[in-house]
């Protein structure tokens, strides 16, 4: 009876050996899972990361551009003004210009008609 029990007890033992190991296997599982989940979520940030140094990088780009074309757009209209401006007198000179050869041309023909009426 004593064997009995003491193979009864060895038996219970071993059960809750077995039962113990299924728990620490369920509980490795977990863990892996957990891990697996834990690694998605580091690659996901270090993709958004890179995105954010990417995209920054690209930011930086576009500024100095846009610093560029600004200057470049301020360059052309300087000299669009200037060219303005001297077209502008070129035209003023012109009409001066006209108005006077008008003016001698009007004295000329004064004068023509003066000459006619006098002979």
């Amino acid at each position: 009876m004593a064997e009995q029990k003491s193979n009864d007890e060895l038996k219970y033992s071993v059960q809750e050996h077995r039962n113990e190991i299924e728990h620490l296997k369920n509980t490795l599982i977990g863990l892996n899972d957990k891990l697996s989940v834990f690694n998605d979520l580091t690659s996901d940030v270090n993709q958004h990361k890179k995105m954010l140094k990417d995209n920054e990088n690209a930011r930086a780009k576009l500024q100095d551009h846009i610093v560029e074309t600004s200057k470049k757009i301020d360059e052309d209209t300087t000299q669009h003004k200037n060219y303005q401006t001297t077209l502008i007198n070129e035209n003023d000179d012109l009409k001066r210009q006209m108005q006077n050869l008008k003016q001698e041309m009007s004295r000329q023909q004064q004068q023509h008609v003066d000459e006619q009426q006098r002979q």
